[in-house]
């Protein structure tokens, strides 16, 4: 059976209570400390300990200790003991409970195990007691599910608590991890996360979204919490919780700011059931969140993972196609090349493979913030989707002059919130399409030949490898203009709202490329935590820039304007008029027609909201663009 792991989300819980006794606790991170492994069929397999990294876990997983019923190709029918060391509840006050974490992959989850608890550990022992708890794992459990067992009827005992996997054949494994016995409180809950937007428009009402999970004995009816941002705003909200299950509440205050500027905010579960909640360790959050005074439009950037001599790689082409054809108002995509030692891609460029740092092809970074996701159609549809729906502090603006091979790339970034402590830079990619080379090394090798593994953009009707006289490449990203990271200083600290930051980038463009074909890619990066705030792209060849001014190419007047733009232009020729917005959509079009020189027109533009737009003037030979601004 083929195995194909998923990266598995890690939940983390805070169980330290200052109050509460911890009878038994093993993260398993030092070793089998005096776990007992029985192989109670003997076939060779029994529990180990393995990192998450080898499980397809994140890193931070640590060791977790395992049993497994397929390995390395072959099926497995396993039925493994764990035996814990000898747990002393002879003391134990009321309310003692057994939690852990547990883990499967999610692709094939279906493994099966029992809890039983005894007061011998030997395995006919064990095996004579009946389970108190038995699952077989689902692909919703199996992500880092924390399971929370009452041992209250065994005070008074010395026990050992027994996970037997058993009863299951050729899925994969099970994960037990962050596993304690102690005593808890009634009524007690833990603000596991307080989920708000980045972003808000002035004026506007948003929710502060809270995961809270159960960590006491009974069942939670009612939670009260305040979040503070220098003023309290309390209420109790309803809500249903099982012992160690989680929900998701919304506060009934909405946030809602007139400034545009920072904002931090405090949240506290006070209350529990009506009644105080004896640990208010694991009861607090701070976040935060920025007002901005308008929406500087959201391009989501995709830099996707690529090479000629990944033979799964084509499915990358054949997505960012597609969301090219869809999507190109909403996201800039990029193909970044790397090759290995025995099969060296032409198009790689080191710093950008290096930087960009993919742990497998293909594979994709969602503005920096998502790294090494699967890439699909249906993946990047969803994430630009998802993503390019959220409000931006800042619009990016690109004008670009081409003389000869020397481009010069003039980036305008507009904040919309006022900022103290800002960590931006600006940088910029250079991206080619029809891209083609006659080298062996610009073939593609194609797994998809022959169908076996279904419709992939035409790919399955080409050989593997795909000949290089018969590939074309797009979306090549060729050169990194201020590096991966952006240029330092470029932006600078403290920007007030509207304030407009520019940056001028040159790049000779090789003679080896085609000029038509290239276009270039402006960011923002956000350097303290490294993601890409917003991002936009602008053709250098049809669509450049070139010098606009009044005696050359067209003029425009007045600029901002209100009701009304006039256009002046000083060379004949057939010409259409359009203007996009600053996510790159076109917002008025008019058909080509013969001006000429010296002639003038006038739009309309009253029906245009505020704000910053690129009108572009195309003709047969030549094409200019500059910057319009509606007030």
């Amino acid at each position: 059976m083929k195995k194909i792991f998923t990266l598995l989300s890690l939940i983390f819980i805070g169980t330290q209570f200052s109050f509460s006794q911890t009878y038994f606790s093993d993260d398993f991170e030092s070793g089998q400390n005096g776990w007992t492994y029985i192989d109670h069929n003997n076939d060779g397999y029994n529990w180990l300990l393995m990192t998450g990294t080898q499980l397809s876990l994140p890193a931070a997983a640590g060791q977790v200790l395992v049993s497994r019923s397929w390995s390395n190709n072959v099926p497995i029918t396993p039925n493994n003991l764990a035996v814990s060391p000898a747990i002393d509840l002879t003391g134990a006050s009321d309310n003692v409970f057994l939690e852990y974490t547990f883990y499967a992959n999610q692709g094939f989850p279906q493994d099966k195990y029992s809890v039983y608890i005894s007061t011998s550990n030997t395995a006919t022992d064990i095996l004579a007691t009946t389970p108190i708890h038995t699952e077989t794992g689902t692909a919703t459990t199996a992500v880092g599910t924390i399971r929370s067992l009452d041992l209250s009827s065994y005070m008074g005992q010395t026990i050992y608590i027994t996970f037997r996997h058993y009863d299951c054949y050729d899925k994969d494994f099970i994960g037990i991890d962050n596993l304690s016995v102690k005593t808890i409180s009634n009524n007690d809950v833990s603000l596991e996360s307080a989920n708000i937007q980045e972003y808000i428009l002035t004026n506007q009402n948003t929710s502060l979204e809270l995961e809270l999970k159960n960590v006491g004995a009974n069942e939670i009816n009612s939670v009260t919490v305040n979040w503070n941002d220098g003023t309290d705003h309390i209420a109790t909200i309803p809500v249903t919780i099982g012992v160690g299950e989680t929900a998701i509440v919304n506060h009934p205050t909405a946030l809602n700011y007139s400034s545009a500027t920072l904002y931090n905010i405090e949240i506290t579960v006070t209350e529990v059931n009506s009644s105080t909640d004896p640990d208010m360790s694991n009861n607090s959050q701070m976040t935060s969140i920025r007002a901005i005074s308008q929406n500087g439009g959201t391009k989501v950037l995709i830099e996707e993972g690529t090479g000629t001599w990944c033979q799964w790689c084509p499915r990358g082409a054949v997505a960012m196609e597609y969301m090219y054809n869809n999507y190109s108002d909403k996201f800039v995509g990029i193909a970044v090349h790397e090759g290995i030692p025995q099969w060296p891609d032409p198009m790689e460029v080191t710093a950008y493979a290096s930087g960009s740092n993919f742990s497998g092809y293909p594979s994709m970074h969602i503005d920096r913030v998502i790294k090494d996701e699967s890439v699909s159609q249906e993946i990047m549809e969803y994430y630009v989707l998802l993503r390019s729906a959220r409000p931006n502090p800042v619009s990016i603006g690109i004008e670009t002059i081409l003389s000869g091979q020397e481009l010069t790339v003039e980036a305008s970034a507009t904040f919309y919130s006022n900022f103290t402590n800002a960590n931006f830079r600006l940088a910029a990619i250079i991206i080619e399409n029809d891209v083609t080379g006659i080298a062996n090394t610009y073939s593609q090798s194609n797994v998809y030949s022959g169908g076996a593994y279904g419709p992939m953009g035409g790919y399955e009707n080409l050989p593997n490898p795909v000949p290089a006289s018969m590939m074309v490449y797009d979306h090549v990203g060729r050169a990194l203009l201020g590096g991966y990271n952006g240029v330092s200083g470029s932006v600078p600290t403290t920007l007030t709202d509207g304030q407009t930051i520019n940056y001028t980038f040159n790049y000779t463009v090789p003679t080896a490329y085609d000029i038509d074909q290239i276009h270039v890619a402006v960011v923002v990066i956000d350097t303290t935590t490294g993601q890409i705030v917003n991002s936009n792209s602008a053709y250098a060849g049809t669509l450049s820039v070139n010098d606009i001014s009044s005696n050359s190419g067209f003029s425009v007047y007045p600029n901002p304007a209100t009701d009304f733009v006039n256009l002046q232009f000083n060379q004949d020729g057939k010409y259409a008029v359009k203007i996009y917005d600053i996510t790159g959509k076109e917002v008025l079009v008019k058909a080509p027609e013969f001006l000429s020189s010296d002639s003038d027109i006038s739009l309309p533009v009253s029906s245009l909201s505020q704000g910053m737009y690129i009108i572009s003037i195309e003709g047969d030979t030549q094409s200019f663009s500059k910057k319009l601004i509606i007030k």
